[in-house]
């Protein structure tokens, strides 16, 4: 049998070798990837396991199946070759290898092990691969990461989106300034707002009419709120379009349909107000978004999904010299619509308490909403010293 029917399959060899065999799966792999007996042959341990196990995946990286060699089947050449079989590659080494042919751009060891550490495939970089170099690849996510969570695979899924986006708006993607982005995330939101500009003006037109005194009251907040020193200001949304903007940019709830509606209702009824954190240096930049309540107590201080860095802390050095400037600047008619709030947030928490709401996403999924919001809330200490007077004399 093995001079006529079961010549050219090397299933009498492949025998010899492995006595445990099961000869008709080896034969459906080879009828469907002939390369296999080669692949074997090759000294290739991990590529032939992988022929079995996911021989399409095999299948996919043989890039000139009529070719008679394997080293060109494969898309390599000498050396390449030989650096596969000294790692004993994978599919995932020969995609890699197959890139460092095709772009003729060496990829050292090392910078195989980080990527497979950050679960990076090649496939994963062929947006970019015709503009930047692995190494150049690696560099930048590892750049961009700490605005991801430490995740240089988000970074990188962020990029080819951000990318992809602007490809579509007739954006040159050619250009450096554009596909090498210093800021990605805030770029890749900008470009989000821009593809969705239309349905952020339908959200914000039906939230104007549905809560028509918020665009008023967010023209009145400016004058009163609004502060600046050299390091930070907060300044006020013009209109509700804003708010939802900035909720996009940020990805938290104030950008949503249905959570977002109870602040524009606390807004409307004076409850409490939305307000921008800002760094100096950056105006126009989405950084902290700001839940206060009419004597300058911030509920809540919020930046991406709804998170809180490290960051915060010097921010609220600012926060509290901004609360003592807005205290000189508010009126009787303030005083009270804070007293009115702080009522009904305190009424909240207990119900929350009581009811044991938890957070079900995100990185403070499990809490107890009650308790991240207390954690959060920092009041006004110039109007609570203001009103203790009175008492103490």
């Amino acid at each position: 049998m093995e001079q006529k029917e079961l010549f050219g399959t090397g299933l009498v060899q492949w025998i010899r070798t492995h006595p445990v065999t099961d000869p008709e799966k080896y034969l459906a792999v080879w009828k469907r990837m002939p390369k296999m007996e080669q692949i074997w042959k090759a000294d290739l341990p991990r590529l032939t396991k992988e022929c079995f196990e996911h021989c399409d995946s095999v299948r996919e990286r043989i890039l000139y199946p009529n070719e008679t060699r394997l080293i060109r089947a494969l898309g390599l050449d000498g050396p390449k070759f030989r650096r596969l079989r000294q790692i004993n590659g994978d599919t995932e080494d020969l995609a890699w290898l197959q890139l460092e042919k095709r772009t003729n751009q060496r990829i050292p060891d090392e910078l195989f092990r980080w990527f497979k550490k950050e679960r990076i495939s090649a496939k994963d970089i062929l947006f970019i691969a015709d503009r930047m170099s692995p190494i150049q690849i690696r560099n930048y996510l590892q750049k961009q990461k700490p605005y991801f969570d430490g995740s240089c695979r988000q970074a990188l899924t962020t990029w080819q989106d951000y990318l992809a986006m602007a490809e579509r708006l007739h954006i040159d993607t050619s250009d450096e300034i554009i596909y090498r982005a210093r800021k990605l995330r805030q770029r890749h939101d900008e470009l989000v707002i821009q593809c969705e500009a239309g349905s952020l003006e339908l959200q914000a037109e039906n939230m104007d009419k549905k809560y028509p005194h918020v665009r008023s009251i967010c023209e009145e907040l400016q004058k009163k709120y609004a502060y600046a020193d050299e390091d930070y200001l907060v300044i006020a949304p013009q209109n509700t379009f804003d708010i939802i903007k900035e909720g996009r940019m940020l990805h938290h709830c104030v950008g949503n349909d249905g959570a977002g509606e109870r602040y524009y209702d606390r807004i409307e009824r004076r409850e409490s107000f939305i307000m921008f954190l800002r760094r100096a240096e950056e105006p126009e930049d989405p950084y902290y978004t700001l839940e206060i309540e009419p004597d300058g107590t911030v509920r809540q201080k919020r930046t991406l999904f709804d998170r809180q860095h490290e960051d915060i802390e010097q921010a609220t050095e600012f926060l509290q010299k901004w609360q003592k400037v807005i205290a000189a600047r508010l009126t009787g008619q303030d005083l009270k619509l804070a007293a009115q709030s702080r009522v009904l947030r305190n009424e909240e928490f207990i119900q929350m308490k009581k009811d044991r709401v938890v957070i079900h996403t995100g990185h403070l999924a499990g809490h107890l909403l009650a308790d991240v919001l207390l954690a959060d809330l920092m009041e006004n200490k110039e109007i609570v010293q203001q009103q203790e007077l009175p008492a103490a004399a």
